[in-house]
């Protein structure tokens, strides 16, 4: 901080509070965004679990044996899940 900015926070009486403002910036104090940008990743995750889950269940269920059907059946699925995702996901 420079001297002037100094001298109005002492007369102020905040120079306290600013010093603890920077110093908490400085540490890498979390801030109010850090709650919602984990619970969105988190979602994500999930979600992209839930995917796989999906996919190896039909897999195993009806293609076991039908490498063509299998793929066009997981592309499907993931083009499903991804316009589901950006659909009312993504917003979140």
């Amino acid at each position: 901080m420079s001297s002037t900015s100094e001298w109005l926070l002492s007369r102020l009486r905040l120079l306290p509070l600013a010093a603890h403002v920077e110093s908490s910036e400085a540490a890498g104090a979390p801030n109010s965004n850090t709650g919602v940008q984990m619970r969105g990743q988190i979602t994500a995750a999930l979600y992209v679990v839930l995917m796989i889950a999906v996919i190896v269940t039909i897999d195993l269920s009806f293609f076991k044996n039908r490498i063509w059907e299998r793929l066009m059946v997981n592309v499907g699925i993931v083009l499903i899940f991804a316009a589901f995702y950006f659909r009312f996901l993504r917003g979140s």
